[in-house]
């Protein structure tokens, strides 16, 4: 926390969560542990992390930002002492029930822009073909546009996949033959089944 409420605020959340007695509970104790080890650990990560720096210059937008944190922590893998991770970022605004088109090309954007630069760093540090990143959403779109120019809810989502290692320029699933809401896979107003699952 580099701007604490008080300058002794953490040694004082310290203090606090060693002070356990008998009659204190097994869930005080068991809080206290985990606060107290939660403490020392992000400690030990800021440690570690302000060592590192990045080759790329990364966007100032929230995902960008995330995959920035990403990267560091791919760097800091020998420190950490670890073999293999699994991270997790997330960005919103893609749920667009008005000006649909406006608002995911600008998120679009966004998404290259981050994943552009989190693809030089990779490659960069010489780890790009050891790191795979996948997008998943939590769910798709309606084809057909709400009376708002956006579009609702609906099923199929897209997931992608990319790193060094990944034998890329596939698209699997099946596009369907018919978009009316008499089609095979379609439900109304546009709301199409996938023909595969995540």
């Amino acid at each position: 926390n580099e701007d604490p409420s008080t300058d002794d605020m953490t040694l004082t959340i310290k203090e606090l969560n060693q002070d356990v007695t008998k009659a204190s509970g097994a869930f005080s104790d068991g809080w206290a542990d985990h606060m107290t080890m939660a403490m020392v650990e992000n400690e030990r990560m800021y440690d570690t992390l302000s060592t590192k720096t990045t080759a790329t210059t990364f966007p100032n937008e929230h995902l960008a930002q995330q995959l920035k944190t990403i990267a560091m922590m791919i760097d800091s893998r020998t420190e950490r002492a670890v073999d293999g991770d699994v991270f997790f970022a997330s960005k919103g605004g893609f749920d667009t029930h008005m000006e649909t088109l406006m608002h995911t090309n600008n998120r679009f954007a966004e998404l290259d822009a981050a994943y552009g630069a989190f693809r030089a760093e990779l490659k960069a540090k010489g780890v790009w073909d050891q790191v795979v990143l996948v997008t998943v959403s939590d769910f798709g779109r309606t084809l057909n546009p709400n009376g708002q120019k956006g579009v609702d809810h609906a099923w199929g989502a897209h997931y992608m996949m990319m790193g060094g290692g990944v034998k890329g320029g596939q698209i699997h699933g099946t596009y369907p033959d018919d978009l009316t809401d008499d089609g095979p896979v379609m439900l109304t107003r546009g709301r199409a089944v996938p023909t595969m699952g995540w």
